[in-house]
């Protein structure tokens, strides 16, 4: 895996980046979500732009970066488990891109995607109830939590779409890529 100096630059100004999402997620309590999906949505760069392996290169320096900067550990997770998703999303893309008919290629994806999400989100739940505030309603909570979380999904999902799409496509072209 050689890296030029060019991608070295630009990945290493996106951990950075990344680095300040993070940390401003815990100092803006009231756009956290923003700031760690605008994180995640680098490591979607990342990939994109210099494939799976540098891509996982920047993910794994990016999440190291974040836990020694970030103050609130469990905000650092949280953006540690959402980039896990795109990139894992990326990979899959590229693994189901290589197959045949576009209308199943869309739908399997969209499956995997879902299965995905929900690799990384059914254990906080299970394991870690008390990142989601039950409060003393009973057993009711969790199953509103989990379908707000498969909500969220599709919104984070779609979100991420459409920064790929419309935002990134438009400033790609002002940084020196490759």
């Amino acid at each position: 895996m050689h890296i030029r100096s060019k991608e070295m630059a630009f990945l290493g100004m996106m951990t950075a980046c990344f680095a300040i999402f993070v940390f401003l997620g815990s100092i803006v309590e009231s756009s956290t979500l923003f700031f760690l999906s605008a994180a995640s949505f680098l490591t979607g760069i990342g990939v994109r732009e210099y494939g799976i392996r540098t891509g996982g290169v920047f993910f794994l320096a990016s999440a190291l970066v974040s836990f020694f900067v970030g103050p609130n550990k469990l905000y650092c997770m949280t953006c540690t488990l959402l980039s896990f998703y795109i990139y894992m999303r990326e990979f899959l893309f590229d693994k189901i891109e290589e197959k045949g008919n576009y209308l199943k290629k869309r739908k399997l994806f969209l499956l995997i995607k879902w299965i995905l999400f929900n690799v990384c989100y059914i254990p906080l739940l299970l394991f870690f109830p008390f990142l989601f505030s039950f409060g003393e309603k009973g057993k009711a909570w969790p199953w509103l939590v989990f379908m707000i979380g498969q909500f969220g999904f599709f919104v984070y999902d779609k979100a991420y779409d459409y920064f790929q799409s419309f935002v990134w496509e438009r400033w790609r072209k002002h940084f020196p890529l490759k």
